[in-house]
């Protein structure tokens, strides 16, 4: 199912389904959930299938549908993908957003629907107050939260395309940031030191 991983076809299935919300936008939301979800231990660290499915399906505001298994199994795909990505050695982590022939408008919309997804993730995924972030991390987020409202800018990502695949490079890295520093929070039981979330 790897090659199905894609924005265009993903973001088609989302809309044909009725969803209101697109596929980067759901992505967003689950890297912000799974990275809230790191500072936890235990049941409340994990996101398994079912509840990805409940979450990701009352998101896009498809709950009144009756979806088949074959349309539910694309969010499946998209939590996979996701979380192996997130936590890729190599890196290999990439927002899930239109490709580079697609105007960069529309690319610019994607990136902060994206961004509004992780921010909306990341707040519903149980972080506590007393979760308090270093300055990079804290940083990072509310760097996210400008690029959210990336509209206004676009004129200057028109004229320069290169400015544009270094948006969506700080955007992975601080994404990562995040996600990093809120596994390393994480308390580490006796004997569960290899749990994997």
């Amino acid at each position: 199912m790897s090659n199905l991983f894609d924005f265009a076809f993903l973001n088609d299935q989302m809309l044909s389904m009725g969803a209101v919300n697109s596929v980067s936008e759901l992505q967003g939301l689950l890297c912000g959930y799974l990275s809230g979800k790191q500072a936890k231990v235990g049941p409340e660290a994990v996101l398994d299938t079912a509840a990805w499915r409940t979450l990701a399906v009352e998101y896009m505001e498809l709950a009144d549908f009756d979806l088949e298994e074959d349309r539910l199994a694309l969010f499946d795909l998209l939590l996979e993908k996701t979380r192996n990505a997130l936590v890729d050695t190599q890196l290999g982590f990439q927002p899930l957003l239109p490709s580079d022939d697609v105007g960069i408008v529309r690319r610019a919309e994607e990136l902060g629907a994206w961004c509004t997804g992780f921010l909306h993730g990341l707040g519903r995924s149980g972080l506590e107050g007393s979760d308090a972030f270093s300055t990079d991390a804290a940083d990072a987020i509310k760097d996210l939260a400008h690029i959210a409202q990336i509209s206004a800018e676009v004129d200057e990502l028109e004229e320069n395309e290169v400015y544009w695949f270094e948006l969506v490079e700080y955007v992975k890295v601080a994404v990562l940031c995040v996600y990093s520093e809120l596994a390393a929070k994480a308390p580490k039981p006796a004997g569960d030191a290899g749990l994997v979330h």
